[in-house]
């Protein structure tokens, strides 16, 4: 008697729905800034991440490439940017600056300068770490990294919160962590319990790499500072 294998992952809600992962929409505003302009294709993206996250995920027109989620995250990474250059003057102002430390101003701009690579950067890690912890319920050829790349990269839409004085952050982070768990349960179809674990988990990834880049920012800054000014 010929035993046959269970499919991978849950299929309570039938087979169909992860094999059109990969299937055309209509296109996001971002996708068609040719037609709407980049500035307001950026902005109705935004509304759109904000009012119909559901609707955005589902209508990538070119989930196989990454030239738009790329473009797209570096913009998000600029809203760091200038989140970085406002802390660093409240900084600079309202803060006590030890006397042996590297320039504020040095480090900020760095930092301010490297946002938007290290936004694309971490992007891509979390779609690398997400597609590992899903493999056991979705086939990575039904969810290559490009799609992943693409879902996670519109997920930093609220980080246009950051440029708010000290609550951005806080506000932009968890914007950006409700966004990958509405990505993972609406356009992935994975259970609530395991979208909300996964991504708790690729949100420590993504915190660690953060850390680890302002880390070093701060060594290297502080090493050109003391090197070049004495």
């Amino acid at each position: 008697m010929a035993v046959t294998s269970k499919p991978r992952g849950d299929t309570s809600m039938g087979q169909g729905r992860r094999t059109d992962l990969m299937s055309s929409g209509t296109g996001t505003p971002w996708e068609d800034r040719g037609q709407l302009g980049v500035v307001a294709a950026y902005f109705k993206t935004l509304m759109q991440a904000f009012t119909a996250p559901a609707t955005l995920f589902a209508e990538l027109r070119r989930p196989d490439s990454a030239g738009d989620a790329t473009s797209f995250a570096f913009i998000c990474g600029l809203w760091w940017s200038i989140s970085e250059l406002i802390h660093t003057w409240m900084y600079v102002h309202f803060g006590k600056v030890p006397e042996s430390a590297a320039s504020p101003w040095f480090m900020g701009i760095i930092i301010a300068v490297v946002a938007p690579f290290a936004t694309v950067a971490i992007a891509r890690i979390a779609a690398i770490v997400f597609g590992k912890l899903i493999s056991t319920e979705i086939r990575p050829t039904d969810a290559p990294p490009a799609l992943l790349f693409n879902l996670f990269a519109y997920c930093f839409a609220p980080s246009i919160f950051a440029i708010i004085p000290l609550a951005g952050i806080p506000l932009a982070s968890l914007g950006t962590f409700v966004l990958m768990i509405i990505m993972a349960i609406k356009k992935l179809r994975l259970k609530v319990g395991g979208a909300i674990i996964n991504v708790i988990l690729t949100s420590i990834v993504i915190a660690v790499c953060g850390a680890v880049i302002a880390y070093g920012i701060g060594w290297i800054s502080t090493f050109l500072y003391h090197a070049w000014f004495g």
